[in-house]
């Protein structure tokens, strides 16, 4: 079945690129729909979204109820907002209600070897989770202190020292030692106060998938205002982190010069082929359009997943709950209803086939561009919003 959009309700792009890349995660999208007993709110919300992305046949469906339940305070309705820190709230809260008493619905783990469970009984932590060991020196006595933090984003800066960038050498600049100095001095216990000191951050727990949010948006001293940098980075299909090698899968755009404004989009693979996901738009794409963005385009949340195991499957339709079951068919009697409504449009082809439109190639760019910014119209909810450009 072909890819469904989600319409946007008033600059809530910076949800929708999310929820996608979510969905597109098939290891936690699975979880979730597997989910039967005890089902909190959000979750349940979050499974009748993923289902019908998964099995509607309508072209765009509405993320309202969404919206309602997992909008992070201050996150102001009609305004735009970052998706990253969307995404770091719906997790959280997604985490929170799983671990809530009498909320079961997977298997707890086998702790005989000393692992913590509450790190692995929910399945936010399943799909995302990673451990960090954080190594603070003392430079005055060599004295050192370790903590060990949990994750689901490792946050990418840029160096000062460099105008060529990658996500590989983002990633190493983020484990590489930190001088503790200045300003940011490390308090020693063994001292009893503040001195210089080094920092080192090792990962000793690899997650199955492995977001990376590279921050384009930093902080002018001058002016006190948030301003993104427009730095390139080069993306890699392929990147290591410790002996775990992983394989990019999402990716969440951010279009815009400005860190409180602008668009958000998504690009996403399922098995061999390539989608960007732009409101209720959904067009095919490819590893090139993604990997040769230009500012003000530029990658923000990257999603990587583990190649030490297979892709899970689609779940069948067979297995879900009776209750999404009830979801489906309500929402095939609602699509029927639809197309009574729409005598004259065709029925047979209204929603599988693929719209091929060939284009010469100094062309693609101009109208894939357009394309992305038309789809936040009501009115490309209403008719076939499955395009395929293809060059000639």
């Amino acid at each position: 079945m072909g890819k469904i959009g989600l319409k946007n309700l008033g600059n809530t792009c910076y949800m929708n690129s999310v929820l996608q890349a979510l969905f597109m995660t098939r290891l936690f999208r699975n979880e979730v729909l597997l989910m039967n007993k005890n089902i909190m709110p959000l979750f349940q919300n979050l499974q009748d979204l993923f289902v019908l992305l998964q099995y509607s046949q309508k072209c765009a469906l509405s993320p309202s109820d969404i919206l309602h339940l997992a909008r992070p305070p201050g996150f102001q309705l009609g305004h735009q907002h970052d998706s990253s820190e969307f995404l770091g709230y719906l997790l959280d809260v997604l985490d929170e209600q799983e671990r809530l008493p009498g909320t079961n619905n997977i298997q707890q783990p086998n702790t005989s070897n000393g692992t913590d469970p509450a790190l692995l009984n929910t399945i936010v932590q399943q799909s995302f989770g990673g451990k960090t060991m954080t190594v603070s020196t003392c430079d005055s006595c060599s004295a050192r202190s370790e903590r060990i933090d949990n994750f689901r984003e490792l946050q990418l800066s840029f160096p000062n020292d460099s105008d060529n960038h990658s996500v590989s050498s983002l990633l190493h600049f983020y484990l590489q030692p930190e001088k503790l100095c200045d300003d940011n001095q490390y308090h020693c216990d063994a001292c009893k106060g503040l001195t210089d000191g080094e920092r080192l951050t090792h990962v000793i727990q690899a997650p199955r998938r492995l977001i990376l949010t590279i921050k384009h948006f930093g902080y002018d001293s001058a002016t006190q205002q948030k301003t993104k940098l427009l730095h390139r980075v080069k993306l890699e299909d392929y990147i290591q982190l410790g002996d775990v090698n992983y394989e990019l899968y999402a990716a969440v755009v951010h279009v815009g010069s400005s860190v409180d404004s602008g668009h958000y989009y998504t690009f996403a693979k399922d098995n061999e082929d390539w989608y960007m996901f732009n409101d209720c738009l959904v067009v095919k794409a490819t590893t090139s359009q993604l990997c040769n963005l230009r500012p003000p385009e530029t990658p923000y949340i990257l999603f990587y997943r583990s190649q030490d195991s297979e892709e899970p499957t689609n779940l069948q339709r067979a297995i879900l709950s009776q209750r999404l079951q009830g979801v489906l068919n309500k929402d095939t009697s609602e699509y029927e209803m639809e197309k009574l409504k729409r005598p004259t449009e065709s029925t047979t082809q209204e929603r599988a086939e693929v719209t091929t439109i060939l284009l010469l190639p100094d062309v693609v760019v101009a109208v894939s561009q357009m394309a992305r910014r038309i789809c936040s119209y009501a009115e490309m909810c209403a008719g076939v919003c499955w395009l395929d450009f293809r060059v000639r």
